[in-house]
């Protein structure tokens, strides 16, 4: 059975956990390929990552926006889905960063 692309394995995802598993994988698939991050771009990752990145769903118990505590303690789920976005859209600039880098060169 042939893997749904990225952007539908994004997008049907249920719950947050399945949300990280996915970003998780595309974050393992695209890391130190070059060619690779610029396919995802193309095929449209960045729209639903943006989107899950901005994503608030989560209310906080104290009605506080943030907390500045800088105590560990573990990532909500939620938390877990920005950063594994966040890690992806930073792979894919740095990508683009050293594309640009080397064509200079």
């Amino acid at each position: 059975m042939a893997r749904l692309p990225w952007v539908a394995q994004i997008r049907n995802s249920r719950n947050t956990a399945e949300q990280i598993e996915v970003l998780r994988a595309l974050k393992n698939e695209i890391v130190g390929h070059p060619p690779q991050k610029e396919l995802v771009v193309t095929l449209g990752v960045l729209e639903p990552i943006i989107r899950l990145t901005f994503n608030k769903n989560v209310a906080r118990q104290d009605g506080k926006s943030h907390d500045y505590s800088f105590a560990s303690k573990p990532l909500s789920e939620e938390e877990l889905v920005r950063l594994q976005c966040l890690q992806v859209i930073a792979s894919i600039a740095l990508g683009k960063y050293m594309i640009s880098a080397l064509e200079a060169c």
